[in-house]
């Protein structure tokens, strides 16, 4: 396990489509911050997962921080990574289209205040969380907001993103909701378990949970109207839906959920198919998050 107390040497894992496509300019902007702080910086150009992946497990002992610049995405492939290799240390400029654990956090979106930062060496402990063989920072569910990401993805190149989310939720109430009823007790409206607070571009469906606590927040929502759902998705933004007897929230530091049949699950955004005996845990084991933050939530 590597950690270091002074950064000089940080590899950047650039999403080619974060910052609506600018990838260039924000690579320049890196750059010309690390130049100014007197820092040496390396990329990955990240197109494909899987050969990102291989790249940051060759490169990540040879530095002192591994950097993500993207969103939700772009983290989880890095920190998984990343947990393949000795290197402990991480860092997030979020510039991606989801970015709800640097949100959860109050992490900068600012590069140089960023790259200040790193030189200075500002970090947190955080705890991660753990679905079978796979990491994640902020969230993982199943249910309702699956349906939602699937439609999300259909549609996000027609329209606007924020539109086509709004739609796409639309387009789940009457095309998928069948799916949650009440004789399917096993693919609840809401399941939730969270290790960060916002989900679905900004939605506070964790609002209690943290990384700088040792449990996780499992959450999930029965609901068999449709009527119902407007209530509860009101709920979600005015930060009371944990109050809502549909919904019940407890705090595990592990839960295993079985089905016999393949679903779909979200990862920090990453739509994974998985089966079986599956386990969803928060190992004791903490990274090093380091950054700049407008607020820290949790300390």
């Amino acid at each position: 396990m590597t950690h270091r107390e002074k950064i000089e040497n940080i590899l950047f894992i650039l999403n080619s489509h974060a910052g609506t496509g600018k990838i260039e300019q924000i690579k320049r902007e890196i750059q010309e911050s690390c130049k100014f702080y007197g820092l040496h910086d390396f990329y990955i150009e990240k197109k494909d997962p899987d050969q990102a992946s291989r790249a940051i497990v060759d490169q990540a002992d040879q530095v002192d921080l591994v950097v993500s610049v993207g969103g939700d995405g772009s983290n989880f492939w890095t920190l998984n990574a990343l947990m393949k290799t000795r290197q402990r240390n991480l860092g997030l400029i979020p510039l991606g289209t989801g970015n709800d654990f640097a949100h959860a956090l109050g992490l900068k979106k600012s590069i140089r205040s960023q790259v200040e930062a790193y030189k200075k060496a500002e970090k947190k402990d955080i705890y991660i969380g753990k679905i079978q063989d796979y990491y994640f920072l902020n969230i993982v569910s199943y249910g309702f907001d699956v349906c939602v990401i699937e439609n999300y993805n259909q549609m996000a190149k027609e329209s606007h993103k924020k539109l086509a989310y709004i739609r796409a939720i639309f387009k789940t109430i009457r095309k998928d909701f069948s799916k949650f009823t009440q004789a399917n007790k096993d693919w609840p409206f809401i399941s939730v378990l969270a290790n960060g607070s916002y989900f679905g571009g900004g939605l506070p469906i964790a609002y209690q949970a943290s990384p700088f606590k040792p449990d996780l927040d499992y959450i999930q929502g029965h609901i068999y109207k449709t009527k119902d759902i407007v209530r509860l998705l009101a709920k979600v933004f005015l930060k009371n839906h944990l109050t809502d007897p549909a919904v019940q929230l407890e705090e595990k530091s592990r839960q295993e959920i079985t089905t016999e049949e393949e679903k779909i699950f979200n990862i920090d955004g990453e739509l994974l198919p998985l089966k079986g005996k599956i386990l969803v845990e928060k190992p004791q084991e903490k990274i090093q998050l380091y950054g700049a933050y407008k607020h820290v939530k949790g300390l």
